[in-house]
């Protein structure tokens, strides 16, 4: 009955610092998904990955999520307006990578995130 709760415990204060993680990528206002595109380097485009990477945007940020992706990523964020960029992150199964935006001025800007190949996406600030 001790072990049952311990892990009963363990579990729900990781479920908590999930939880508290996950808001912390919430900049107070509604996300826009940001549509990523892959490059194709003669590869088959239509040859299916095992691991997916997400994208989106809130008023002070970029967040890119990635699930069952092991190895190295960088993501940067350029347009007329600036340069905004992250330090290469190791992602071990799943993870994220957040860029702060806010100091960057209205404008049209460009997403290049390096992965197992380069991927492209655009959003207006």
């Amino acid at each position: 009955m001790k072990k049952y709760l311990i892990l009963l415990t363990v579990l729900m204060l990781s479920a908590f610092t999930m939880n508290a993680s996950v808001s912390a990528f919430d900049g107070g206002d509604d996300p826009e998904d940001i549509n990523l595109e892959k490059q194709n380097n003669g590869e088959d485009p239509t040859s299916l990955n095992p691991f997916t990477i997400h994208a989106y945007k809130t008023s002070t940020q970029i967040v890119i999520l990635f699930s069952n992706y092991y190895g190295n990523a960088s993501a940067f964020v350029y347009g007329l307006g600036g340069t905004a960029y992250s330090d290469e992150q190791v992602i071990m199964g799943s993870g994220f990578i957040c860029i702060d935006i806010s100091l960057l001025p209205t404008g049209s800007y460009t997403l290049t995130l390096f992965a197992d190949s380069v991927y492209y996406g655009y959003f207006i600030i």
